[in-house]
């Protein structure tokens, strides 16, 4: 199975880009381990660029250290699921620990997709996004928030337990992980066309580029990131 991935971050009329983007991959026996992330820092807190770049480092960390072992070692759906409770648990309290250093208060969401061979699972906080795109468009993720209000963050709040999804990769589907910036600014079928299954990268690349200029002519004020998982 043949995996294609693009990936878009544009900066929006706000100022400073406090999006960032995770997308990594690596050939195992079992065949490709891959990992994307679209983490957003949030408004109204403090360095929103600290906090979502922090959680996309320590993604990539947890990438070569404990996934691509655990996907060699042929690991089990709940140890992959608490590893990667892990990861959000641990960069929450480190970066509480660097808020009250500093006397801040910063925050980040999170959208983490990762593929092992021929499934797929993604563990969520905040008002990102991601869809599986196939024959239809269909939502992965809930938003932790109601309009302007966001109930869920990494790094600020109560701990509460992420959401998570997993289920088997199919040939010609795709996923699309992005920040409310781009979504909020597209219609469904113009996401749709953004992670479509079994396209080229060149083309999928294309079509990511095409989005953000759409965005950018409607006016778009806040940050707008995605990433674009093509399966063939």
């Amino acid at each position: 199975m043949e995996i294609t991935t693009a990936y878009l971050w544009e900066r929006g009329e706000c100022g400073n880009n406090e999006d960032s983007l995770v997308l990594l991959q690596a050939r195992t026996r079992r065949g490709t381990v891959l990992a994307a992330a679209v983490c957003d820092g949030v408004g109204g807190l403090s360095e929103g660029e600290t906090a979502s770049g922090y959680m996309a480092e320590m993604t990539a960390v947890w990438f070569h250290k404990e996934l691509l072992p655990m996907a060699e070692a042929h690991k089990s759906r709940k140890c992959l699921y608490r590893s990667a409770v892990r990861l959000l648990y641990e960069t929450d309290e480190n970066l509480k620990e660097y808020g009250r250093k500093k006397k801040i208060r910063l925050g980040t969401t999170v959208t983490l997709l990762f593929t092992i061979h021929d499934r797929f699972y993604l563990i969520h906080v905040g008002d990102c996004r991601a869809y599986q795109i196939g024959k239809k468009t269909v939502p992965l993720t809930k938003e932790d928030g109601e309009g302007r209000f966001l109930h869920k963050c990494i790094g600020a709040g109560i701990w509460e337990t992420p959401q998570w999804k997993c289920g088997k990769l199919k040939k010609r589907t795709g996923f699309l992980l992005c920040s409310d910036g781009f979504y909020k600014k597209l219609q469904e079928d113009e996401l749709a066309v953004c992670a479509e299954g079994g396209i080229e990268e060149k083309i999928l690349q294309k079509r990511l580029e095409e989005a953000g200029r759409r965005i950018g002519e409607r006016k778009m004020a806040d940050n707008a990131s995605a990433v674009s998982i093509s399966v063939q």
